[in-house]
């Protein structure tokens, strides 16, 4: 589980360089996410990443406000914080909206 935040056409996620993850994503930038709302709803996007350096660890702290409360983010000695940002090809939603077009 990763906290994701919408940003225009994007969506941005904070995690730790090293990591497999990110070193994936290095590799070969191409993803799929899937944000679920409940049992039976979910967002599956298919993208292409860009990975940028986070030192001030801006992203997470943004996700911690929204998502934790403004819970101060568990220290993280020499953890390199990078920001990823997920640029969409294809989305597809369940269920689709009535008269919906899938992209």
């Amino acid at each position: 589980m990763i906290f994701v935040r919408r940003d225009g056409d994007t969506v941005l996620f904070s995690t730790i360089r090293g990591r497999l993850k990110t070193r994936n994503m290095e590799r070969d930038p191409r993803v799929s996410l899937l944000v679920l709302a409940d049992a039976f709803a979910y967002v599956e996007i298919r993208g292409t990443v860009t990975i940028t350096d986070d030192p001030g660890k801006v992203l997470l702290r943004e996700m911690y406000d929204r998502y934790m409360g403004g819970a101060e983010p568990p220290p993280e000695p020499g953890a390199a914080r990078v920001a990823v940002r997920v640029t969409a090809d294809k989305v597809h939603v369940w269920p689709p909206a009535p008269n919906a077009r899938q992209s």
